[in-house]
Formats: structure tokens, sequence, C-alpha cells
């Protein structure tokens, strides 16, 4: 499954609509933007195990993209593109330092995280110096209280 096709990017919480699948289960799934951590939602602990999770399979992909690896897993293709995707539903999801790493990459700086760095460049087109992209991020950080998202 790609990226966007409801893959591992959609979650669900239980309601009356889930229909079961053909081995009895219940299948529930919720775009994630739904799931961007809320002040008083009791979904900000499920966002922000998400969060986590994306963020690690950006770290993943970016350790073995640095390495030119082919593979992450078995039959899980290495890819800048996917990296990069997990980074942003990680900062979609409220992670800070999925924020600061995308700001930063696209402010052309080093990542806390350096092997994030590989992501950007390792792109067919590299990610460029876009300040505007990167506003939202650090604005993002900043409201989490992180000071030196803001210097």
């Amino acid at each position: 499954p790609m990226p966007g096709d409801g893959a591992a990017t959609e979650y669900r919480q239980r309601d009356e609509t889930a229909s079961p699948r053909e081995d009895g289960e219940e299948l529930f799934l919720t775009p994630a933007a739904q799931l961007v951590a809320r002040p008083g939602r009791s979904s900000n602990s499920q966002a922000q195990m998400y969060s986590k999770v994306h963020f690690a399979l950006a770290m993943l992909h970016a350790r073995h993209v640095q390495a030119n690896a082919e593979f992450i897993g078995h039959n899980v293709l290495t890819s800048p593109a996917q990296g990069l995707f997990h980074l942003q539903v990680s900062a979609d999801l409220g992670n800070v330092q999925g924020a600061l790493a995308l700001a930063c990459l696209h402010l052309n700086l080093r990542p806390r995280k350096g092997v994030l760095r590989a992501l950007g460049s390792s792109l067919q087109r590299p990610l460029s110096l876009d300040e505007a992209a990167a506003f939202p991020y650090i604005l993002q950080a900043a409201e989490q209280g992180v000071c030196r998202a803001t210097s």
C-alpha cells in the first residue's frame, strides 16, 4: 500500500459505522489529521503514540538511506520520500522533533538528528531553501515551548 491509500496513515476510533472484515474482526480507520493533538481531548495520547511511531519510521528510512541500503525490512524499500512523509505525519500529529527536523531541512540546516539530513538530500530533486515551508514547523515548535525554535 502507498501513503494516502488508507494504509498505515489512517486510523479510526471505534464507532457504530465500523464494518466487520471477512475474518470477523472490525476495522476502524480515521484520517491521521483527526488525531492531531488538541487540548483536553482523549485522542491526545493516541496522537502522541502515532507521532512517535511515524518519527521512528522516518528515522529508520533515514538511517537506511544514509547507509545506501536497498531495503529497511522484508520487501520494504528504502525511500527518502517515504521518510519525509513519515516525518511530516509525525509533525502533523504534534511531534516537536519532527517539526523541528522538517524546519531545518527546509532551511538547509543540519537537524538535531543529523541522519535525517539524508532524507532531504537523497531525493531526485533535493529539498531547496524554502523559508515559507519551514515557518509553520518553527511556529508549531515555538507554540509547544521550544525556545530555540524562534532564534
